[in-house]
């Protein structure tokens, strides 16, 4: 897959250093796979859910990323990075 919004992701980091590695895991994943469809997508991310036409994934026990992902073109869009409570806030839109 190719991921686009990887500055969202390094601006995170800046902010929130201990999701430097969950989230360098998680591209890594993402880059290293070809994901067919949402449920090959779970056999790697059990947790990341379809909410309307984006997925949304658990990053550790603190994290959430929202991203669209696009299946037939191999693109996955970052569009999000936060805390569980600050999801919680704005409530996954």
């Amino acid at each position: 897959m190719k991921v686009h919004g990887t500055q969202l992701i390094e601006k995170f980091q800046v902010r929130h250093a201990p999701s430097a590695s969950r989230l360098a895991a998680w591209t890594a994943t993402m880059r290293g796979n070809d994901y067919c469809s949402l449920v090959d997508l779970k056999e790697h991310f059990q947790q990341a859910d379809l909410v309307g036409d984006r997925v949304v994934f658990n990053i550790g026990s603190t994290y959430r990323l929202i991203a669209m992902v696009d299946f037939s073109f191999k693109i996955v869009l970052v569009q999000w990075i936060g805390t569980h409570a600050e999801y919680s806030k704005a409530d996954g839109k």
